[in-house]
């Protein structure tokens, strides 16, 4: 937490969500995708998610 953000936003990593599922190819999961949420200055929030 408190960590300089490099994005066009000024704010902060305010959670990182690992996911702990590997996925198979050519099998579909029902789980979240790897995601980090910034939250701006003026409580706008931005999810990056990778699959």
């Amino acid at each position: 937490m408190g960590a300089d953000v490099l994005a066009p936003f000024d704010g902060i990593v305010e959670s990182i969500y690992i996911n702990p599922v590997t996925n198979t190819p050519g099998n579909f999961q029902h789980s979240r995708a790897r995601s980090i949420r910034f939250l701006g200055h003026d409580d706008v929030r931005v999810c990056f998610s990778v699959m």
